[in-house]
């Protein structure tokens, strides 16, 4: 099971990778290098407590500040 579900991640994640937008006339891809598909830095960053993500939704934002009170 565990093996089924990364093969069909990385089947998800190259099809992530490969999208494309329309810039003027011009198609170019979303993410123009790894780091802007995964920042390997962030990330570990945000695992080791040394940076706090953000949340953008502010409704979600105000549950988690009640339910920590």
């Amino acid at each position: 099971m565990d093996e089924a579900h990364l093969i069909h991640r990385q089947a998800w994640l190259n099809r992530i990778v490969k999208q494309t937008e329309m810039r003027g006339k011009k198609e170019e891809y979303i993410f123009k290098d790894f780091k802007d598909f995964f920042d390997y830095e962030k990330e570990y960053r945000e695992i080791t407590g040394e940076i706090v993500p953000t949340i953008k939704d502010e409704e979600l934002s105000n549950l988690l500040l009640k339910a920590n009170m």
